[in-house]
Order: structure tokens, then C-alpha cells, then sequence
């Protein structure tokens, strides 16, 4: 076989173009194998699958510091390129106009708790 890819090649002025050394079964298996497991454990943490590709996938994990701390760790073996954090961001959510505390604006400077986030 390889002595008719050489002719064809010869033949067609080398418009052939080999591919790169293609991976060997294991190394094909291994890297599937690893991509499935580091997809399952973003699964389990709730992370987000940005973006998928035959050398990295990019990965959103939004949660308490903690747990994206376990997480980076799990992630370790497997290599991890990149990792940025943005840290703790804290937002108050907007008020419905019409609401019941429209006149009184001691409840407007009063923070409740269920307008902060977790953690």
C-alpha cells in the first residue's frame, strides 16, 4: 500500500498531503478516555462546557470558593492549561417599580438578605 500511495504522490505532482503521524489506538483511547472523565466531572460540579477541542476544552464553573477550589484540584491530573477566577461579585437585584415600599425610604436603604447571593 505504501508503495502505491508513493506512485499516486509521484504521479499528481504531490497533491497528496499525508496526514501527520496519526496517534497510535492507546494514546487515541487514553485521550478519550481522559476527555469523557474530565466531561463527566464538570457535569457533577455544574460547570458550563464552553468549548470543545482535540487539545483543551474550556470550562465555566460558578460557585462558592470552595467548591471551585475541589474542583480545580480534581482537574489537576488531567492538566489544566489555564485557569482565571474573578473572585466574589456581590449585585444587588433591582427593585419592581410599584411595589408595596414605594413611600417608605428607610425599607429602600435596608439590605435583605435574599437580594444577596449564596455563600
Amino acid at each position: 500500500a505504501a508503495h502505491l500511495e508513493d506512485d499516486a504522490e509521484a504521479t499528481h505532482g504531490g497533491l497528496f498531503n499525508r496526514p501527520k503521524t496519526p496517534q497510535s489506538y492507546e494514546e487515541m483511547m487514553t485521550s478519550h478516555f481522559h476527555r469523557q472523565a474530565i466531561l463527566d466531572i464538570a457535569k457533577m460540579f455544574g460547570a458550563n462546557v464552553n468549548d470543545v477541542g482535540s487539545e483543551s476544552i474550556i470550562l465555566e464553573i460558578v460557585s462558592w470558593t470552595k467548591r471551585v477550589d475541589a474542583f480545580i484540584r480534581i482537574l489537576q491530573p488531567y492538566g489544566i492549561l489555564e485557569a482565571a477566577r474573578s473572585g466574589v461579585i456581590a449585585m444587588r437585584r433591582s427593585t419592581v417599580a410599584g411595589g408595596d415600599d414605594d413611600d417608605n425610604d428607610e425599607a429602600k436603604t435596608l439590605v435583605d438578605m435574599a437580594d444577596l447571593p449564596p455563600g
